[in-house]
């Protein structure tokens, strides 16, 4: 995804009638995905590049480019994984501190090798509790557990008919927000209900999302993500409604197209939810005296949903720097009662710079898996969420030893040795037999050195990793790893024969995993 591969050889064409390249290339494959579907992938980039390059007669426009390419990279997200906007910021990250990663499968990746690799799904770690999940899935019970701890939460009802509904709104006191218990992403939400006739429209409209509603006292304030990673601050958002500003000479129905035309024109990878003119946005502005075909003064926002959610998107104003202690431990200490070690903590509050427990703040939800990266705030932090959760050590020493024969098993089992005294448990694995670092044989369901040599990458109880590389096999099956800490010929070459042997498979093998050492970053030129 963010390598572009390494030419490995490159053949003319045949004759005057035959006009095409042969390339053959090593590309990174982390995902599952068959020799097929690459290569129909990179048929449909040629394709594209050709275009883009002006090799067709089609002139491409910068709408139509990224619309291309926004197709390519839903094809591959499809083929390879479903890789939603977190994943993919994480991975970037990954690749831009040098840390391999590989897909798992259902979304999950490995990122780092052995004893020093993490597991990810979205913003989801190991140190995220599947109770923890479950409570911060569920608004009422949340609630009732912030309650007991003492912490500030909603109050509400929990609601199975409009009726019920109508008698928690006259107990709670108007306004009252009315929201499904059990969704996210801002559905079937309705703040400001303040009548029995809006009531029963809120009603009918979470209804139409779960069967379990709640009416909520309505609290002052804006909506502040407090987003916890590692079960510390990583940052903080003021998140307001999707929303434009008036210029004083166009209407509100102008400035959201001019909108929507200024974020055509970026890549689909960096595009925002568009800027609505539907009914609901009709109502949104009726609530603050506007209307689409309206002025407003220059500088004035105007608000065109009635909160922000991940469903429609809305303005983030970056608090990180001044948000109040209390509120960044209130945070913290939310995500730990819950069971998350990555959490994001959405506190209603009229100033986050004050302490919530001076102005009625209250954690309005607690989001098991939030969206990383997907807005320049959020990005801005994304390599520090990941350096945050990887070891120093991710990337474990990876040796391999060429050769067969006494001389190539004498040599693994020292540098074994070498590296067991070092603290470190080292593995030894060739395509038919593997050893624990105690030189005993240890069993594996799989065959050949790939299979075998990414088996062990996948265990905790691996902290290095000599290859036997005894034929050329991995020149078909591809690497296990993507970097090399030292390559070993220990391969007998007479003298004369040099020549001959630079011609054999297992030499080219070793061209190629000499390419790969530690020092070089894929795209650049083999050694």
């Amino acid at each position: 995804m963010f390598e572009p591969g390494r030419p490995l050889i490159m053949r003319p064409p045949s004759g005057a009638a035959d006009t095409r390249f042969v390339i053959q290339v090593a590309v990174p494959a982390p995902f599952r995905a068959s020799i097929s579907e690459l290569e129909r992938l990179y048929s449909e980039c040629a394709r594209f590049l050709e275009r883009l390059t002006g090799g067709s007669s089609q002139p491409l426009s910068r709408r139509s480019a990224h619309e291309q390419v926004g197709r390519l990279v839903q094809h591959a997200a499809r083929r390879f994984g479903g890789l939603g906007d977190s994943s993919y910021q994480l991975l970037k990250s990954a690749w831009a501190i040098d840390r391999p990663f590989q897909y798992l499968g259902d979304g999950i990746f490995q990122i780092g090798w052995g004893s020093g690799a993490i597991r990810i799904d979205r913003s989801v770690t190991v140190g995220d509790s599947s109770i923890g999940s479950r409570l911060s899935q569920n608004k009422a019970g949340t609630g009732s557990l912030l309650a007991q701890a003492g912490l500030p939460a909603p109050v509400h009802r929990l609601v199975r008919s409009e009726a019920e509904a109508q008698d928690a709104a006259a107990a709670l006191g108007w306004p009252v927000v009315v929201k499904p218990a059990n969704r996210d992403r801002g559905e079937g939400v309705s703040i400001g209900v303040g009548s029995t006739a809006t009531l029963a429209e809120a009603f009918r409209r979470a209804r139409t999302f779960s069967t379990q509603i709640l009416v909520e006292r309505q609290v002052p304030g804006v909506c502040h993500r407090i987003f916890i990673a590692r079960g510390k601050l990583l940052y903080a958002v003021r998140r307001d409604p999707k929303s434009v500003f008036g210029d004083g000479s166009s209407t509100i129905r102008a400035l959201i197209n001019a909108a929507n035309e200024r974020d055509q024109m970026l890549p689909p990878w960096l595009r925002s939810e568009p800027w609505p003119a539907d009914t609901m946005t009709e109502e949104t502005l009726a609530a603050q005296g506007l209307s689409l075909d309206d002025v407003p003064d220059a500088g004035r926002k105007v608000a065109l949903r009635p909160i922000e959610s991940t469903r429609w998107g809305g303005d983030d104003e970056d608090m990180t720097a001044t948000i109040h202690p209390d509120n960044i431990r209130l945070a913290e200490t939310a995500a730990r009662l819950i069971g998350l070690d990555n959490a994001g903590v959405d506190l209603m509050s009229v100033d986050v710079s004050r302490p919530w427990h001076e102005n009625g703040a209250v954690i309005n939800e607690m989001n098991y898996a939030p969206t990383l990266g997907a807005a320049e705030i959020s990005r801005r932090h994304v390599q520090e969420f990941l350096r945050r959760h990887i070891r120093d050590e991710s990337r474990i020493p990876v040796l391999a030893v060429i050769g067969s024969g006494p001389s190539a098993d004498t040599r693994a089992r020292s540098l074994q040795a070498q590296i067991n005294r070092r603290g470190l448990r080292c593995w030894i694995t060739g395509a038919s037999a593997t050893l624990g670092p105690n030189g005993e044989s240890h069993p594996l369901a799989a065959g050949g050195l790939f299979s075998r040599g990414r088996a062990l990458l996948l265990r905790d109880d691996v902290d290095a990793l000599v290859m036997r590389v005894e034929d050329d096999a991995l020149l078909k099956s591809g690497l296990p790893v993507d970097r090399i800490d030292e390559v070993i010929d220990v391969r007998p070459i007479a003298r004369g024969q040099q020549k001959a042997a630079e011609k054999t498979g297992l030499d080219r093998l070793r061209r190629l995993l000499e390419s790969y050492r530690r020092a070089n970053r894929m795209g650049a030129n083999p050694s």
